[in-house]
């Protein structure tokens, strides 16, 4: 799908997130600097109940929680990451608990190592305001079996 604006971007994640809300999920992000991947994980936190402007990306920092009612948002950019081993050691944890979602920006440097059960969601350039969003495995992992 093509988004026009920012603004239809977390429109999407939204969406997804209304979508995938019944079950804890693991959503990897594809995509290239500017791609929209933070707007996106916005729309995600806030079907979540997450107020939106709280999220920020969290490139130098590698990782930020919220929590929204009983639901905890785990958003994880792994644009600097050195050693995938000792990240997938602190995520694995947030793997199997209920009610806990992982977004995970530039998830293809762990890629070979996330748990198959996941969305994938790719975003690519089209011009500077418009860009193409692919969704694959849209309903989550409880629909891939």
């Amino acid at each position: 799908m093509i988004t026009n604006s920012p603004e239809e971007t977390t429109g999407i994640g939204f969406n997804l997130g209304i979508t995938l809300k019944r079950s804890a999920q693991l959503i990897c992000l594809y995509g290239d600097l500017g791609g929209g991947k933070t707007t996106f994980v916005k729309g995600v936190a806030q079907a979540l109940g997450i107020t939106q402007k709280t999220v920020k990306s969290p490139t130098f920092v590698l990782m930020h929680q919220y929590r929204a009612e009983d639901v905890l948002l785990v958003h994880v950019d792994c644009y600097r990451i050195q050693d995938p081993v000792e990240l997938l050691s602190e995520l694995s944890d947030f793997f199997d608990q209920e009610k806990t979602w992982v977004i995970i920006e530039w998830a293809e440097r762990l890629k070979d190592f996330l748990p198959v059960d996941r969305v994938e969601v790719y975003f690519e350039h089209v011009n500077e305001n418009q860009r193409n969003i692919i969704v694959k495995n849209p309903y989550g992992a409880e629909n891939t079996k």
